[in-house]
Parts: structure tokens; sequence; C-alpha cells
């Protein structure tokens, strides 16, 4: 996916080998450069300090790290409708009662299905069960326009971009 935006993007004659090798290079610097020249890392962007340091800072944290949170979460039955899996997806998805889960939130997964086979379709008809009605479905990809939006919309999601990693954006905050 992220050669296929390369060549979309910059309509390349180069051949394949150098084409792959600057798509990652482009990839990489359309992620980090944002990051760099739009954040301060020590007071602004903790997902990135986080990275760099192992762990967060007094100044640089998440929001649920505050002193203010961690009253709301130290409450009794905080944390009763949250539920952490570490299965694979579809099998977290296929014990999960018909609408119980108010969002969803997929990381790249989807980006390792091949497109011409159906299990991006068996997976989202898996969300689309265990989905409450009016729940949503949080996708992050690696792709401009991942190819599976459209299974998504043919299986009755209504889709819309809020982020993409382009040159001068900067979507980790």
């Amino acid at each position: 996916m992220i050669e296929h935006d390369y060549v979309k993007q910059d309509d390349l004659h180069a051949n394949q080998a150098m084409r792959s090798g600057h798509a990652i290079w482009e990839y990489v610097v359309n992620t980090l450069e944002p990051v760099v020249n739009t954040t301060l890392l020590s007071d602004d962007n903790h997902y990135y300090l986080l990275c760099l340091q192992g762990h967060y800072s007094r100044r640089s944290h998440p929001e649920y790290l505050t002193p203010r949170a961690h009253l709301n979460f130290s409450r009794p039955n905080a944390f009763d409708g949250l539920r952490i899996h570490t299965d694979e997806i579809q099998e977290v998805l296929d014990r999960m009662a018909k609408g119980t889960l108010t969002i969803a939130v997929v990381m790249d997964s989807m980006d390792w299905f091949d497109p011409l086979d159906q299990s991006a379709a068996r997976q989202i008809r898996a969300i689309n069960r265990a989905l409450k009605m009016k729940g949503r479905v949080l996708l992050r990809s690696a792709g401009l326009a991942p190819w599976y939006i459209k299974t998504f919309e043919e299986l009755g999601f209504e889709c819309k971009s809020v982020g993409n990693r382009i040159p001068g954006s900067c979507i980790d905050r």
C-alpha cells in the first residue's frame, strides 16, 4: 500500500527496486518530519517521547496520567465497561455478544490482508455484528486510501478520513 500510494502521488518511472526504497523513505519522512517541525517532544508529543525515553515525563504524558484522571480511574467500577483483548481480532469478535461493542479501534491489521480473499469482509462483518447501533470503528492504516474502506462501505458503514500521512501533515499527536 505504501508503494502504491507513492507511485500514485509521484507518477514515477523509476525501476521497481528504486521505487520500493523511495516509497518507504517518503513514508518515514512524511511521518517523522511533521512531528519534529510542529511539536516539542519534551512538552507536546508524549507518543514519541515515550518511544525515545521508555517512559513518560511529568510535562509530557497522556491525559489519563494526570492527577485528576487518577481520581476518576480510582473510583469503584471505573473500568467495568473496558475490555482489553490480546487474542487475534477475529477470535475476540467471534466470542463477543451481538451489539455490545461501542467503539472498535483497528490499528493497521487489515493492511496485511490479501485484497483478493475474504478475510477483510469476514472481519468487518464480525465487527458490525459486535457493534451497538451507532457504534464506531476507528481505523489506522499505512495507506492513504486503504483498499478495504470500499469493503466497509459495501457492508453498510459510512466512512470518512480524519487524517492522512501527507507531506507536512502531523497526524501523530
